[in-house]
């Protein structure tokens, strides 16, 4: 499945002319009075999707056709936030390269919000905009010391900070900005209001939102201070729900890296996510514990042909008997903090119901993922694939490893490569899962699974340089995952 792309070329209707949209201006200015001609004309399109663009040092004359259009028709604002505030549900907002110290809040409107066309460094360079409508560069949204809380945790009522905020609407995207939250003074510990300095500090969050986040590099979410992993702290891509309205948010062919705790977060139900194209890279050995993809509290979807490497905590480094718990690359999980089983019935593909083993809406498939402690982790997950994956090096543990507790599982764990683990390579500790044409290569013990609990072997799984190809019933007890709301 190929990123949408979603930006269209538009034509644009001038104002310098138009006899008619004259009169119409001086109509407006008579009826509003003291409103600007620049505000008449904004009102003069607000029937129809208009396109902004946020270029602050540009003038009459540019060489760009969407700029100049911008500027004929007064739709040039200095700040990204100024054009998320003029623009309607619809419309599309264009930045020029450029660094932008604001925080963004999009707030109940569908909107397209798009950087230059190279404004991330990637191994892929789709044309977002004609040739010769807009400068390259990269467009930078950095708040640095001006980062504060504008937001809360519709989960915890913790204060977040987020650079970008996209909330209330069914259609936010955005595309090919640097997010970067380096320079902050955010306190971890602090419990403060809105506009305080305190929270878990975010680089994109989508709350009670759909939509699309594209070809960004998010980087350095961290908290200034007290960034220890004691108290709240830093997650790149974090979409989370309490609306009863099935959402889905697309997180596609970004960048991520340098983030505290996790890198990409989707909770909660009815979120469904696409998580796909992703480069994730941890800072590990850490002694924060560090997830890199999470999808978990019922949150359903996909996690396709991402490349994700070091997510290692420091903790869990010399032996097993250490590592109480352990950092994954891929976690999914849909067990809540008490422990507890959130529902699973009536989520398609979850437990005995409709779906059942191979499941459409839980996939992990086609990634590459190494040098952590648990490449890809399953906690308490029915209906769920991990199908076609490349799970190399693991710290100290497993390269695959399911756990669960209810009567009911049937994930199906299949055709996946699995290379140099530490300890098995692939573990097996649910409750009636199959296991079926996996290579398994370098390990002290290729499968340990508990037959008794219902899993099954299937035929096809080959073991090369395994010192022991399958343990029956389980000789080790497995880690503890981490799941962060």
């Amino acid at each position: 499945m190929k990123p949408n792309k979603k930006l269209q070329s538009r034509s644009w209707r001038r104002i310098a002319g138009s006899t008619a949209l004259g009169r119409g201006l001086a109509l407006a200015a008579a009826l509003f009075g003291s409103m600007s001609l620049a505000s008449a004309a904004r009102a003069s399109s607000w029937s129809s999707p208009s396109t902004w663009t946020v270029c602050p040092g540009a003038g009459p004359g540019s060489p760009y056709s969407d700029i100049q259009n911008a500027i004929n028709q007064h739709r040039n604002e200095a700040t990204i936030q100024a054009a998320v505030n003029a623009a309607m549900s619809g419309d599309t907002i264009e930045v020029c390269p450029g660094t932008y110290p604001e925080q963004v809040v999009i707030n109940g409107k569908q909107l397209n919000v798009y950087g230059p066309s190279t404004g991330v460094i990637r191994n892929w360079s789709p044309l977002q905009f004609p040739p010769g409508s807009f400068p390259p560069g990269q467009a930078i949204i950095m708040p640095g010391a001006l980062l504060v809380a504008n937001a809360s945790d519709v989960d915890t009522g913790q204060p977040i900070a987020a650079v970008v905020v996209a909330e209330n609407a069914a259609n936010i995207n955005l595309t090919n900005f640097t997010i970067d939250s380096s320079g902050n003074t955010v306190d971890a510990c602090a419990t403060g209001a809105l506009g305080s300095p305190s929270g878990n500090v975010v680089g994109i969050l989508y709350q009670n939102a759909a939509g699309e986040a594209y070809g960004n590099q998010v980087q350095h979410t961290n908290p200034g201070v007290n960034n220890n992993g004691s108290c709240n702290s830093g997650f790149a891509i974090f979409a989370q729900s309490n609306s009863t309205n099935a959402e889905q948010v697309e997180i596609i062919s970004n960048a991520v890296l340098d983030y505290s705790e996790q890198g990409i977060t989707v909770n909660d139900f009815p979120l469904t996510a696409e998580i796909q194209g992703n480069v994730v890279t941890g800072n590990g050995p850490d002694p924060i514990l560090q997830n890199a993809i999470q999808l978990a509290f019922e949150a359903v979807g996909q996690v396709q042909q991402n490349t994700v490497v070091n997510n290692v905590y420091s903790a869990c480094t010399v032996g097993v008997g250490n590592c109480i718990y352990g950092a994954t690359d891929i976690l999914v999980a849909s067990t809540d903090s008490q422990g507890g089983h959130k529902g699973f019935g009536p989520a398609p593909g979850f437990g005995p119901g409709p779906g059942g083993c191979g499941s459409t809406s839980l996939r992990v498939e086609e990634n590459v993922v190494g040098v952590s402690n648990v490449p890809i982790l399953l906690d308490e997950v029915a209906g769920g694939t991990v199908e076609a994956n490349t799970v190399y090096a693991s710290q100290v543990l497993d390269g695959i490893q399911v756990i669960g507790s209810f009567t009911n599982q049937q994930n199906e764990v299949d055709e996946n490569n699995v290379f140099n683990s530490a300890e098995f390579g692939i573990n097996i500790r649910g409750v009636n899962n199959f296991i079926g044409q996996n290579v398994i290569n370098g390990a002290p013990v290729g499968l340990e699974l508990s037959s008794a609990s219902g899993n099954q072997v299937g035929f096809g799984n080959l073991f090369f340089n395994t010192q022991t190809p399958i343990v029956d019933p389980p000789a080790q007890t497995s880690i503890q995952p981490l799941v962060r709301r």
